[in-house]
Formats: structure tokens, C-alpha cells, sequence
């Protein structure tokens, strides 16, 4: 029996591209469009031919709370940077829709979607409150 149609293969992907190759323009249109590249359903399909049959994809972090963006992209006070944190959540949604269409085109696997966004989002806005707060 193959290792991979008994293990749980955990994707993530999205993380440095969008940290290192977003589109400098802010048009909604190159950011969309730049994200539906990252859309790589063809590896699953090559994961899923090489018999991975539970797969779990992470959905981008809030790239833009990074310490390194917020380093260089985030102003004296090290705000998040809001435009690679929208590029995460664009695609983020878009995952979470291309999923179920890429489970039911792999026949007898499993194919989850883990929310990587927002359980990190939370925790960086309430660092960055408790170190604006004065007290």
C-alpha cells in the first residue's frame, strides 16, 4: 500500500508569492488576476495521481502582519499592511470555492480547507492594540 493513501498531505502555499510577487499596482484587477495563478490545481491532481487521498489545504495567513512587512511596509507605529492582507484574503475566497470542485473531481478522497486567516488576524490585532494602548 502507498504511504500517501493512508498520511494526511497538509498544503500551504500562497505565503511567499504573495509577500514577494504581488503585483505593485493596486489595480483589484492584477491582484485578482494574479491570484487565480496561484490557484494550483493541478499539482492536487498530480498529489492525488501519486495516491494522496486526505489532503487539507492552508488557506494564506495575513501575510501583511508579517513582522517583516510590518517592518518595511508598515510605517513608524508597524501597522499591518492591509493590501497584502486583502491578496490573502482574495485568496483565501477563492480557495474555499475551487475546493469542492476539485474534491469532486478526485474520486474517494477528502479534500479540507483549514482557516489559517483568521485565528492569526485576531492575534495580531490584539498585539498591536495592547502595544498602541497606552498604560
Amino acid at each position: 500500500m502507498n504511504i500517501l493513501n493512508t498520511s494526511v498531505s497538509l498544503i500551504s502555499l500562497s505565503t511567499n508569492d504573495i509577500i514577494v510577487s504581488l503585483p505593485d499596482s493596486n489595480s483589484e484587477n492584477d491582484v485578482l488576476n494574479y491570484v487565480r495563478k496561484l490557484m494550483l490545481l493541478k499539482f492536487f491532481k498530480e498529489l492525488y495521481t501519486l495516491g494522496a487521498r486526505k489532503i487539507a489545504v492552508l488557506g494564506a495567513p495575513p501575510v501583511g502582519c508579517l513582522p517583516l512587512e510590518r517592518t518595511t511596509s508598515g510605517g513608524i507605529l508597524r501597522m499591518c499592511v492591509q493590501r497584502k492582507n486583502d491578496a490573502s484574503q482574495l485568496f483565501n475566497s477563492m480557495l474555499r470555492e475551487q475546493l469542492p470542485i476539485l474534491a469532486n473531481s478526485l474520486p474517494q478522497s477528502t479534500v479540507a480547507y483549514v482557516d489559517f486567516y483568521n485565528p492569526l488576524i485576531t492575534g495580531c490585532k490584539l498585539q498591536i492594540e495592547a502595544a498602541v494602548e497606552p498604560g
